[in-house]
């Protein structure tokens, strides 16, 4: 009574087969087949002016400020991004700073 499809719940993670529990077998393989972690991003591929824009990006200024502390334009401002951005086969701003914490 109170059981559905004819099983209890610790029937349906218990193989007949193989007498015991398959939960951890299948967490183990899937961690096993999982890719590897990312290594950290290589700041090294980007120019000295690149490295600037990404350290002011991480204390979260937007580009209005970044482009007065630099002494460009937001227009530099947004195309420098744009090259880390295609460098790190990314698309925006969170990320980057996802890839670099």
């Amino acid at each position: 009574m109170g059981q559905r499809n004819g099983g209890s719940q610790a029937a349906l993670c218990r193989d007949p087969r193989f007498g015991f529990p398959i939960a951890p077998v299948l967490h183990t393989l899937f961690l096993l087949t999982r890719p590897p972690a990312r290594a950290a991003a290589d700041l090294t591929v980007l120019t000295n002016r690149q490295r600037e824009l990404v350290d002011l990006a991480l204390t979260a200024l937007p580009d209005e400020a970044i482009a007065r502390q630099l002494k460009i334009s937001e227009d530099t401002v947004g195309n420098h991004f744009l090259a880390v951005y295609e460098r790190f086969g990314i698309r925006k701003r969170s990320q980057l700073i996802a890839l670099l914490r």
